[in-house]
């Protein structure tokens, strides 16, 4: 995970060639600030002021996952069996 890096929405858009665009940011959770949104791919947007403030993804394992041996993770891996819940 990384630190959020916001950059300015005032910087100059060169690779679309269209000469007018509107952006609108409206609150996904009501009541909550935009910039305090997350967005979860399986259960959609939800505010928390601490996950808003990076970026990147939480990885969620199945409870057979901590059975398997590091030395053998691999060999699980190319099986095809699915061990993560995260969609």
């Amino acid at each position: 995970r990384k630190d959020l890096d916001v950059s300015s929405f005032n910087q100059k858009v060169s690779v679309i060639p269209v000469q007018n665009i509107t952006i609108k940011f409206e609150e996904s959770v009501q009541g909550k600030p935009f910039k305090e949104t997350v967005w979860d791919n399986v259960s959609g947007p939800f505010w928390d002021i601490e996950e808003s403030r990076q970026i990147g993804f939480t990885q969620n394992y199945k409870p057979q996952f901590f059975a398997i041996p590091p030395i053998l993770l691999p060999v699980a891996a190319q099986s095809g069996v699915n061990l993560i819940n995260t969609s």
